[in-house]
C-alpha cells in the first residue's frame, strides 16, 4: 500500500470519528436544551402557584368563613366540598358548597350571605372570597342574636370544608382544607343581653 493510500485511510478514519463526535455533541446539547426547557417550565409554573387558605373571622356583630389566596398567581376553583361530623344525622356525609342546611335557614333579621363559587371561578392574589358572611346591625336585638346562633349551630355541624384548585396552567390540582380549625374551632354563640341564667 502506498503512502497516499494510508493517508486516505487515516483521513477517512478521523472523518468518521469527527462525525461520531458531532452526533454525540448534538445529542448532548439536545438533552441539555430539553432539560433546560423543562426547568424553565417548572419555574414558570411555580412563579404563578396559588396558595389558598381558609380563614374565619368572628367579631361582636360579624361572623364569616372565607378563602384567601396567599400565593403568586390566581387560584382557579375546581370544587368546594363540605364534610359533616360523623355524629350529625345526615344522609350524605359530604355535599358541594353551599350546604343545603345553611341555604334553608330562615334568618330575615341579619345580613346573611352565602356565596357559591362554581368550577373555574378565580380568586386573584392577595384577595379573599367570603363563603359565608353574617352581620348583625343591633347587638342587643334578641331576634338577631337567635338567628346568629342558628347559623353557628349549623356551621358547628361541619367537620371540614375542602377546596380543590389549580393554577392558570391547569396541570396540577391542590387542596386547601379547614381541617386545622374544624371541628376544634367552634363557631361563636352570642349571649342574649340581660338574659337571666
Amino acid at each position: 500500500m502506498a503512502l497516499t493510500d494510508w493517508l486516505q485511510v487515516i483521513i477517512a478514519f478521523f472523518t468518521v470519528v469527527i462525525a461520531i463526535c458531532a452526533v454525540y455533541i448534538s445529542y448532548k446539547s439536545f438533552k441539555m436544551s430539553k432539560s433546560t426547557l423543562a426547568e424553565q417550565q417548572e419555574h414558570d409554573q411555580l412563579s404563578v402557584r396559588p396558595i389558598l387558605t381558609f380563614g374565619s373571622f368572628s367579631f361582636w356583630d360579624h361572623t364569616s368563613l372565607y378563602l384567601g389566596n396567599n400565593g403568586m398567581g390566581p387560584a382557579i376553583i375546581k370544587s368546594i366540598t363540605v364534610y359533616y361530623d360523623n355524629n350529625v344525622q345526615i344522609k350524605e356525609p359530604k355535599e358541594p358548597w353551599p350546604p343545603k342546611n345553611l341555604l334553608s335557614l330562615d334568618v330575615p333579621n341579619i345580613a346573611y350571605e352565602i356565596n357559591d363559587y362554581p368550577a373555574d371561578s378565580a380568586i386573584i392574589v392577595g384577595n379573599t372570597a367570603d363563603l359565608i358572611s353574617c352581620n348583625m346591625t343591633d347587638r342587643t336585638n334578641t331576634d338577631q342574636i337567635d338567628e346568629m346562633n342558628s347559623v353557628a349551630k349549623e356551621l358547628n355541624k361541619i367537620k371540614k370544608v375542602v377546596a380543590e384548585y389549580t393554577d392558570i396552567y391547569g396541570k396540577k390540582t391542590w387542596t386547601a382544607s379547614t381541617e386545622y380549625f374544624f371541628p376544634k374551632y367552634s363557631w361563636p354563640y352570642y349571649d342574649t343581653p340581660n338574659k337571666k341564667p
